[in-house]
């Protein structure tokens, strides 16, 4: 019989359902979620500014995003909050804090003939790993996506300096969605809402100690459950974007 583990870390002051609704439209959808209050330091942009593009953002023209034609990737980021991790024991310290990235990514308008649709697992999952690779976008530069066969694949890498990751559609309450783990500390969920556009949720662990290091592996698993939860508050709606004064 496997032992009950002695220490479980939770999530201080980060309660799902008490949370307020993350409400922004990105064109002609709506995206609301639950996100609670931060807890911990957020990261902020290169000036020190709060990233938060509440309450549009043009995910047609992506003025606003980085657009890369080289790489075929157009990127911003949306959203940063960060909560404090500790161990079940009341009076214990933070021992890890965790991260959230919301990033808006879209193909470039050259790559559009290639990846025609994000909708589809085997054209976003190459998008994906070309992606964290940084690799030309095209079909035949990687090989075969497989299925997810274990929760501990990440960080791996190919004997031609690729990254070597799975990605597995899930869904959550009908919505559609990606997941990997290109690292170790990082889960990562992609939401597509168009042919040509991802959302990604990335939640990224940082230990502050030892302790939190040798409870990896429930860190992690806190981390999804705390992912998923919040993933299950996501709704999309389709709404007519706001007129140009």
């Amino acid at each position: 019989m496997k032992q009950a583990l002695t220490v479980q870390p939770r999530l201080k002051a980060a309660n799902i359902q008490k949370a307020p609704w993350y409400d922004i439209l990105l064109f002609r959808t709506r995206l609301r979620v639950k996100i609670p209050k931060a807890t911990a330091r957020i990261a902020r942009d290169a000036l020190g500014n709060i990233i938060d593009r509440r309450p549009f953002l043009n995910t047609v023209a992506k003025t606003e995003y980085d657009c890369n034609d080289r790489l075929g990737r157009c990127v911003i980021d949306i959203y940063h909050s960060a909560w404090r991790l500790y161990p079940k024991h009341m009076l214990s310290r933070s021992h890890a804090s965790l991260s959230l990235f919301l990033r808006g990514l879209g193909v470039t308008r050259a790559e559009r003939r290639v990846y025609r649709d994000l909708y589809q697992l085997d054209t976003a999952s190459i998008w994906i790993r070309n992606y964290y690779s940084g690799a030309t976008h095209q079909f035949d530069e990687l090989p075969g996506v497989t299925p997810v066969d274990g929760k501990d694949q990440h960080n791996g890498v190919e004997s031609d300096g690729k990254p070597r990751f799975s990605v597995e559609e899930i869904s959550i309450n009908g919505v559609k969605l990606f997941f990997c783990r290109p690292f170790k500390n990082q889960l990562d969920y992609f939401l597509p809402f168009s042919a040509a556009d991802l959302l990604q949720f990335s939640f990224q662990i940082t230990p502050k100690n030892a302790r939190a290091e040798k409870q990896f592996a429930e860190l992690i698993q806190t981390t999804q459950q705390f992912a998923l939860s919040m993933l299950d508050t996501l709704a999309l709606a389709h709404e007519e974007p706001p007129l140009r004064r």
